[in-house]
Order: C-alpha cells, then structure tokens, then sequence
C-alpha cells in the first residue's frame, strides 16, 4: 500500500485495518491512498443509503468508481485500487467501507460473523444483530477456545482462508460476570469502548496485529436463537448474503458472487439457537472431526 496521507491519518488507518492473513498471490495487489479534490460523479448515478457501524451514509456507485458522502471516491481494480480523501478528511465509518470495498474486489469477503479456530481449522458463526454471537465467543473464550474474530473477519474465497481483524473482544460487564466472571479484572484493566462494552485482548494478538494468522474455514453456521431448524436452498442463500453484505461497484461484485458460491457449501444445514451452538462449534473442531468434503458451487 503506498500512502500520500498525513502520517496522523495514515498510521491510524494502518493500525486499524492492517493485520490478519494474507495467502500469497503472485499478483501482489496494489493501493494508492491520497488527499485531493474529489472527481464529480457522473449526472445519472443513483445514491443510495447505507448503514455502517450504526451511521446513515450515503453512497454513490459507476461502475467500479464509488463516492461516499462526499467525502472519499474509491476506484477498485482486481490488482488494487486507489483512494482519494476529500480536504475536509472522511469518517472512520467512509473509511472502513472504502476498505471493504477493495478488500471484495480481491476476493476476500466480509463476514458479519465470529470466528473460532484450532488446529489449522476455523469455524464461524453469523446472525443477525443481538443474535448474541459476541455472548458465544465470550464463553468459547473463556472455555479456552482460540477467537480469531469476534466481528471482523474475512474470507478469501479463492484460498478458503479465514482471518480475523479484532484485537479484543467486546463484551457487557454482566455478561462478564455471568460467563467469565474470572475475566472481569483484566476487561476492566482495558476499559470500554464507545458503546460501554468492557474489552478483553484476544489470545495471541500482538498489539500490532489481529488476532491471528488464518485457518482454512470449514464451516459456517447460523446462530437463530428465534426459529432455528432446517435451511432450504432459498434461505441459505440469504443467510450467506446476510453475512458477507451486498458489493457496491462492478468488480467487488463479480469477485463476491463468486466468493458467494463457494461459501454456501460451508453453510450448515439448519440454523442453531444458542445452546446447540456452543458443542456444535466445538465438534466440529475436535481433531477426530474431518472436515467437510469440498463440493462445487451450489447454484
């Protein structure tokens, strides 16, 4: 990533997003950040709203160009991209949506979802918001269990490696103390985070990095503590959309639907609620487990 940013600016952004792994590819992608004016979009593109870490932003696509409140244009490429910050500076939320964005161009998808790995193996689990995964990797946690994500992961689709961002996990202090009351003098030795969530440092996750270097993901399963039970064709493709979020230019959008049909096989059978989850994770990484056969892409 080569960067013209104020180096405030661009060491902020390297501690946030750098981290994680990255299988090797002979075709090393290339990123070009800068400050500048801004080129208008083209008269007849639709704007449309989106919602990102609980903030309305407002986001325009053309192809593989994308502006976003004014404030960042984003041009994404399979080898890489390129990103131009307004004079004003751009919210921490544009950023991580410009970030995703290239980040879907190369093939790693986005997951809205926990990730527990051993052995070389992950498992991951999605759901909607308040479905309380953040509650169930805080228990595999504290059961001893190696998090690699609590909520920011990604998936290369290509290599099938799963890596996670998160260098701490967030929970409530009565969560805490009702599932990992031990943990509770270390979480409060971190302090909070801005929504009041006490924050607890993953296992290996050096201060300078994420929490882990990747593991090949072999399963995801939906967390539905409402109405869990069988998942048809219909809904597996929805729960797989779900979790990964919709592309907003060309390229992230060819790359993820791809990325898409090779996940749905990874995709569990039927919905858990929150006590079933817990073993099922834990099955599926027990060293007698094989993994899934790979299959081809469900249409």
């Amino acid at each position: 990533m080569r960067s013209a940013l104020p180096p405030q600016l661009d060491a902020e952004l390297r501690d946030f997003w750098e981290g994680g792994a990255a299988p090797w590819h002979p075709h090393r992608r290339e990123f070009l950040l800068e400050m500048g004016e801004l080129p208008a979009p083209p008269a007849d593109t639709r704007t449309h709203t989106l919602t990102v870490m609980g903030r309305d932003l407002r986001a325009t696509a053309a192809g593989d160009d994308l502006w976003l409140d004014g404030q960042l244009w984003v041009r994404v490429t399979p080898d890489g991209g390129r990103v131009v910050c307004g004079p004003g500076g751009a919210s921490p939320e544009l950023w991580a949506l410009a970030f995703t964005e290239l980040h879907r161009a190369g093939g790693w998808l986005p997951l809205h979802a926990a990730v527990v790995a051993a052995g070389g193996r992950a498992v991951a689990f999605t759901g909607v918001s308040g479905a309380g995964k953040s509650t169930a990797a805080l228990r595999l946690h504290a059961a001893g269990e190696h998090v690699l994500a609590e909520d920011r992961a990604f998936w290369h689709a290509p290599s099938g490696v799963v890596t996670g961002l998160d260098r701490h996990l967030r929970a409530y202090e009565d969560s805490l103390d009702r599932f990992a009351p031990a943990l509770l003098p270390l979480a409060r030795a971190q302090g909070r985070d801005a929504h009041g969530k006490l924050r607890l440092p993953l296992r290996g996750a050096p201060a300078s990095a994420g929490s882990g270097a990747g593991a090949q993901l072999t399963r995801l399963l939906l967390l539905d503590p409402g109405t869990p039970g069988a998942l048809d064709l219909p809904g597996r493709v929805r729960a797989a959309w779900e979790a990964t979020g919709v592309p907003l230019t060309a390229c992230a959008r060819t790359a993820v639907q791809a990325g898409v049909a090779r996940l749905l096989p990874r995709l569990g059978p039927a919905s858990l609620d929150r006590e079933a989850l817990l073993p099922a994770v834990r099955a599926l990484l027990s060293p007698g487990e094989a993994p899934p056969r790979p299959q081809g892409p469900e249409s």
